[in-house]
């Protein structure tokens, strides 16, 4: 006796909805967009770990590059984290190079904090540039702010 089963879309609905709801979760939990992009508007939101490598966002070689760490986001690199060539940093949540400096900024640039930045060595590294720390923000760095 041969039983046939048919088979149910509906039963996969629950596993869908929760790896699509997931997939969501993560894609927001980082800074959009991806790098390397040079020229690009970035805005980082939830967490953001080692997205470039060892840093938390950018590379040494990104040029003309505006990000955004929106407020209760963390950007944080073993190594830097942000780092790239010229730009600018709006932060009003968390940067953090654990190894080295929290926001380097190769060649000329800005940051604007009015969040957190820490760096294992160096808060703050801007070959040529400006950096304002408003009131409700901190620079720190193991042996420089």
């Amino acid at each position: 006796m041969s039983r046939k089963r048919n088979f149910n879309w509906r039963n996969l609905l629950p596993a869908v909805t929760l790896l699509v709801l997931s997939s969501f979760e993560r894609a927001q939990a980082a800074c959009a967009p991806e790098p390397p992009a040079d020229n690009a508007t970035a805005t980082c939101v939830g967490t953001t770990t080692n997205q470039s490598g060892t840093n938390g966002y950018g590379t040494v070689f990104l040029s003309n590059n505006t990000i955004t760490v929106q407020s209760g986001a963390s950007v944080t690199g073993d190594n830097n984290g942000v780092v790239f060539v010229t730009g600018s940093v709006s932060n009003f949540g968390s940067i953090s190079g654990t190894g080295n400096i929290g926001a380097f900024i190769v060649g000329s640039g800005s940051v604007t904090n009015s969040g957190s930045i820490s760096g294992g060595n160096i808060g703050a590294s801007i070959t040529n540039g400006l950096l304002t720390n408003a009131n409700t923000g901190n620079i720190a760095g193991g042996t420089t702010g």
